[in-house]
Order: C-alpha cells, then sequence, then structure tokens
C-alpha cells in the first residue's frame, strides 16, 4: 500500500519565486519522506508565480539521487498551470547541463 499526504503549498508560501521558498518547500517533502510516505502530492492551489529559482531549490536537489522518472513517481502536481510545469521543466534542463 503506498502511502500518500499533501502538501498545500499556500500553507507555507505565498508564491513560489526564491531559493528559500524552494528550501521550505524541499523540508516539507523531506519531513513526509522520513515518516514513511512514499508518494506526496503538492497541490499549487493559490499559488500563481513561479521561477526556476525555486524549482530548483525544492525539487531538483532530489535529481542529484533519482532520475527524473523516479521523482515523477514519488512526487504528483495538483493545480498547477502547464507554463509553470515548462518552468519546472526548464529547471530540469538546467541542473542536467550543471
Amino acid at each position: 500500500m503506498v502511502i500518500k499526504n499533501v502538501i498545500k503549498i499556500s500553507d507555507f508560501i505565498d508564491q513560489a519565486l526564491t531559493d528559500n521558498d524552494g528550501m521550505l518547500i524541499r523540508t516539507e517533502i523531506d519531513k513526509l519522506w522520513n515518516n514513511n510516505y512514499q508518494e506526496v502530492i503538492l497541490d499549487f492551489n493559490h499559488i500563481s508565480y513561479f521561477t526556476t529559482d525555486f524549482f530548483s531549490a525544492s525539487l531538483c536537489y532530489y535529481l542529484s539521487f533519482m532520475s527524473v522518472c523516479g521523482l515523477f513517481r514519488l512526487i504528483t502536481f495538483d493545480n498547477i498551470p502547464k507554463w509553470a510545469m515548462h518552468t519546472f521543466f526548464t529547471s530540469i534542463k538546467r541542473k542536467e547541463l550543471l
């Protein structure tokens, strides 16, 4: 059985803009994974601004020790605009170039 939990991004930050915003969300993801939640749902409802800095600090960090496919098996995106997902994929490409 897969244990899931939801992180409502707007409970922690107003917008997904900075490295610090990303670190706050990464800390919340880590707390859940450390408590045996295998799948985390990130609910971006009420978040309207996104940057690559946010995604680099929050999610691309995990690409240091797992694949993009592995990350997508563990993280589900909810209520996120398509253009924001494009920003996330741009962050992945930047990580791959480092």
